[in-house]
């Protein structure tokens, strides 16, 4: 079928390579390269532009690309819809989230949903906030869960919940703070903070910082979410991170929080992302459903 030729095309595109892409289709090589040039013969035009280490889109291949995966999601869509009429649950849902709400929300969500619709798979990746907003604009995903999200014009916050950053240290720590610390009172403290602004919670911090003129001078830095928050636990220093990010280990004790009083720290929020304008099929609106009730809950849930 036509669409078999579209998911190949589409995996092509998405992996630059012939070799991995067959690989990645469980295909002999030589049978995706007669698949591709069959393809472009049907179409009177060059799709890819090969070179020694594998294939870029031409720019006919880009326009086809865009059709093919409007096309493949459609149809997608219309499979599910299909199913749903039939009274069945089926399909596959691709899920990106910050690392921070890989510990709870997002495997409560998930569990959830499996628990209502057990025939629908998922596949959960993990990213920086710019990453998943990227992922959700094209379409490389279904859903996208990211902290404070800056605004993106193929991205469409389906809902969002306010999730304050907070200090977060080990409880033995010794560090003076405040009850209601800002920034500032934290400056001289050894930091612990994602490295680039590519994290929605560096992007935070370094705005803060910028207003009030703060020089930031972090002692350690991670891309883990996991690796600020057992750093913080050794006693290394203190981070910055939202609730859901550590509040199993505040429960346990490992760690302290401590509400932070900048305006723009307390109104952080998390988001659930779609594109925007793109007809979901009925498993995802289903499952969006079921993570924006847990996200309303995780947000008026008050830490004890």
């Amino acid at each position: 079928m036509f669409d078999t030729t579209i998911r190949y095309f589409c995996e092509v595109a998405r992996l630059g390579s012939i070799r991995r892409a067959a690989e990645s289709l469980n295909l002999a090589t030589s049978a995706l390269s007669r698949q591709m040039a069959n393809l472009e013969a049907t179409l009177g035009t060059p799709l890819f532009e090969r070179h020694a280490r594998g294939v870029h889109l031409t720019e006919a291949g880009r326009l086809f690309h865009d059709h093919a995966r409007a096309t493949m999601l459609d149809l997608e869509r219309v499979r599910g819809e299909i199913d749903a009429l039939a009274g069945r649950h089926r399909g596959h849902i691709r899920v990106c989230t910050v690392e921070g709400l890989i510990g709870d929300l997002v495997p409560d969500a998930v569990a959830d949903f499996r628990s209502r619709m057990p025939d629908v798979t998922l596949s959960v990746l993990t990213d920086g906030t710019v990453g998943v907003v990227r992922a959700v604009a094209d379409d490389a995903v279904d859903v996208g869960f990211a902290f404070h999200p800056r605004p993106h014009r193929d991205v469409e916050v389906y809902q969002e919940a306010v999730q304050p950053l907070h200090a977060v240290m080990a409880p033995d720590a010794g560090f003076r703070l405040p009850d209601r610390p800002r920034l500032r009172d934290l400056v001289d403290l050894p930091l612990i903070i994602p490295p680039d602004s590519s994290y929605g919670v560096r992007q935070l911090i370094d705005g803060v910082a910028r207003a009030d003129s703060l020089a930031l001078r972090p002692v350690l830095t991670s891309d883990s979410i996991t690796g600020l928050r057992e750093m913080a636990a050794r006693g290394l220093g203190v981070t910055l991170l939202p609730l859901p990010s550590v509040h199993k280990d505040v429960r346990a004790g490992r760690l302290r929080a401590v509400p932070l009083a900048d305006a723009n720290l307390r109104d952080a929020r998390v988001g659930i992302l779609v594109r925007r304008g793109r007809i979901l099929p009925p498993a995802t609106r289903a499952f969006l459903s079921r993570a924006g009730l847990l996200l309303a809950e995780s947000s008026s849930t008050p830490m004890p």
